[in-house]
């Protein structure tokens, strides 16, 4: 592997999804008001958007069929911890009394795995996961942050987008569709939840 590539993977690494949550959710822990309620919020929050969704990758080390895989277990097994991780956040985010913008946070997450499925599985368009979980946050970043945020954002999104097309990970297509299912999602639930 040559040094370019070399670097544009060090850019999809730590650019992957969970990462990108877990960023998020400590920006908005320690440097917003009106997110988080208490420290068990975010816990509980980490554990569905950063640590389920990032159990797909030590799952599929160890597990030996999956392994010989290679990628495409990874991507398929994300999916699935990254559904369960979602799908369970539902619960606490509509009992225990999440705050609104919270909920924005969580049901936009939500709504962008529903729409990851809908392209990948229902209308069979290759819709990338790992651009609908780099610029679903980012989008956020730059919704919560103001205009300090866009810039920043705009350099990572560019990265993102370069090395994914540098390894081979994923036509422009592919990134579209998946930065459009995050896009949408966030776009419904500011909508649905500044009209309530």
């Amino acid at each position: 592997m040559n040094f370019t590539n070399k670097i544009a993977k060090i850019f999809r690494i730590i650019t992957i999804p969970p990462i990108l949550a877990l960023m998020l959710l400590l920006y908005l822990y320690f440097g917003l008001e009106g997110y988080f309620n208490a420290v068990y919020e975010l816990m509980i929050v980490a554990v569905c958007l950063v640590i389920m969704p990032a159990l797909a990758y030590p799952i599929c080390f160890i597990v030996p069929s999956l392994k010989v895989r290679g990628r495409e277990a990874e991507r398929s097994m994300a999916f699935v911890t990254t559904g369960i991780g979602y799908a369970v956040l539902v619960v606490p985010a509509l009992a225990l009394g999440f705050s609104e913008k919270l909920k924005i946070v969580c049901f936009t997450y939500v709504l962008s795995v529903i729409m990851l499925i809908l392209f990948n599985k229902v209308l069979k368009l290759k819709a990338s996961g790992h651009a609908c979980g780099v610029f679903g946050p980012l989008l956020m970043f730059m919704y919560v942050g103001g205009v300090m945020m866009i810039l920043p954002c705009a350099i990572l999104l560019a990265l993102t987008v370069w090395s994914s097309l540098r390894l081979k990970r994923h036509t422009v297509s592919e990134l579209l569709f998946g930065g459009a299912c995050s896009g949408f999602a966030l776009a419904v639930l500011a909508t649905i939840f500044y009209f309530i």
